[in-house]
């Protein structure tokens, strides 16, 4: 039967066809800031009156479109959005819920009309943490008087108590129930964002490498709940982000697993796939696979059953129909600069999942330090020869505090051969020059500094740049390089 939807559905995927039939090459550079740019237009010039985005969902449509202009002011060192985001953010805090269940005064959460709180709730931590200071104070709502690092606490902690026995997450708080792949992807997305700022999210990980285990298929992609086989590539990437998030990455057999199913239904259409070759899109599933490749830092991938790999974000030369996702988000746009989400209906969602796409918005699940190797020498030389301790300083910076590093997980170039320090001590050793007495002073910051046996620095072989890797105490990774020479003299004779 014709319905007014099924009318729609043919109109539009008539424009689709036109529109990906005119896409010859991969969108350049200028084609694809020229797209986001309007879509930012687009979501600034859509906002409600309350600080709002859409007609439904509010509360999950403003969190996105929200984490969507920081991101762009962040790039584009601007203040420009500052209106906009405060006024999304402040609408946010007006729907909290504090103390939700009886869970406890200091819990809160974020439903929308008293439900669907665990994806509006991780999509919030999203952009509060993605707002930079976690000091700032909510001036408004239930949450009034809290700092955003209060909020995220108790998001946190909404999650940990409300985490189902099988380590997922369902729609609301079902004590007993069963968990689907679709929240449990978005609490992950939020409790990432979490820790990414700092917080404490490690009382979840337990269950979570449970989840994880038990929702991937035989084939490799992700079940929605554990028992029901209904896989696809949306379900997928939310899998292979909370692998990313548990430390997990290729060359892990249950990772290599997903990537291989992404693989086989990369060129399926909606369901399992994420709509190649048209007639329409599913914008949520291409941002759902961008973020769990994006954060593995796997850049290709086979997306067309050739022994070679490809980008799946920008192909050059393209295929025909496009099969990554920038060609396909900048030939689909809508004239008036946002993008149509085919599967919910909601242009909001639709032009968010695009943008963040279209920028690879995600959460990188490592933090990359300043390394120094002999710390006030240049260049770091080392003599295998002498005896004694090779000390290595991990430098605090504006964005970093070296003290968050837990010493007992350092370890020197685990690529090569993994060096344990047999000390470490918190200290200045970051110099600057001090103009008035006109020496080199300490620059005020404390930085950590591990101290290694330097005869064990010998299985490093001739490198010129050494690695370092560690955990913070809250258990995100940390990754620098120094370079670093080796001169093998002894003791000059007497």
């Amino acid at each position: 039967m014709w319905t007014k939807r099924n009318l729609l559905r043919a109109i539009l995927a008539a424009a689709m066809l036109l529109a990906v039939a005119n896409v010859a090459r991969p969108a350049t550079p200028e084609q694809i800031e020229d797209a986001i740019d309007a879509g930012v237009a687009w979501l600034v010039a859509n906002q409600n009156g309350d600080g709002s985005w859409g007609t439904s969902e509010l509360v999950a449509q403003t969190g996105l479109a929200v984490v969507k202009l920081q991101d762009r002011a962040r790039e584009l060192q601007t203040t420009e959005y500052d209106e906009e985001i405060q006024a999304g953010l402040d609408y946010i805090f007006s729907q909290a819920m504090i103390n939700p269940y009886g869970l406890g005064s200091d819990v809160i959460c974020f439903p929308f009309l008293g439900s669907h709180e665990t994806y509006n709730t991780g999509i919030v931590m999203m952009a509060v943490a993605n707002d930079g200071d976690l000091s700032q104070v909510v001036a408004t709502g239930p949450a009034n008087g809290w700092t955003y690092e209060q909020v995220m606490e108790g998001c946190v902690q909404f999650f940990v108590l409300t985490q189902n026995s099988d380590g997922g997450w369902s729609y609301s708080y079902t004590p007993g129930g069963s968990s689907d792949q679709s929240n449990s992807g978005y609490a992950v997305l939020g409790i990432s964002y979490a820790r990414s700022a700092g917080i404490d999210t490690s009382a979840v990980d337990a269950g979570l490498t449970s989840w994880v285990a038990a929702i991937q298929a035989g084939d490799g992609g992700s079940r929605y709940m554990i028992g029901w086989d209904w896989q696809n590539i949306l379900k997928t990437g939310n899998l292979t982000f909370q692998m990313s998030y548990l430390g997990m990455g290729p060359g892990d057999a249950a990772f290599d697993a997903a990537i291989g199913y992404i693989e086989l239904h990369w060129r399926d259409f909606i369901d399992p796939g994420w709509g190649y070759g048209g007639p329409w899109y599913d914008y949520q599933a291409m941002y759902c696979a961008m973020k769990g490749l994006q954060a593995s830092g796997v850049d290709e991938i086979d997306t067309d059953g050739d022994p070679d790999l490809e980008d799946w974000f920008n192909q050059e030369p393209p295929a025909s129909p496009p099969q990554d996702f920038a060609s396909v988000i900048v030939a689909t746009q809508n004239g008036d600069g946002s993008w149509t989400d085919n599967d919910w209906g909601f242009e909001t969602l639709g032009t968010a999942w695009a943008l963040l796409t279209l920028e690879k918005v995600t959460v990188i699940h490592e933090i990359e330090v300043e390394v120094d190797v002999k710390p006030g020498s240049y260049p770091s030389s080392v003599n295998l020869k002498s005896k004694g301790l090779t000390p290595v300083a991990i430098h605090t910076t504006e964005d970093f505090d070296a003290a968050e590093i837990d010493p007992s997980t350092v370890v020197l170039d685990p690529d090569v051969c993994v060096i344990m320090p047999v000390k470490a001590e918190l200290d200045d050793c970051d110099e600057v020059w001090d103009p008035v007495l006109m020496e080199m002073v300490g620059d005020g910051d404390i930085d950590l500094v591990v101290f290694f046996v330097t005869a064990d620095l010998d299985c490093l072989g001739d490198v010129t740049e050494v690695a370092i890797g560690g955990l913070t105490y809250g258990g995100i990774p940390i990754v620098g390089t120094s370079d670093i020479s080796f001169v093998k003299q002894g003791p000059k004779p007497k």
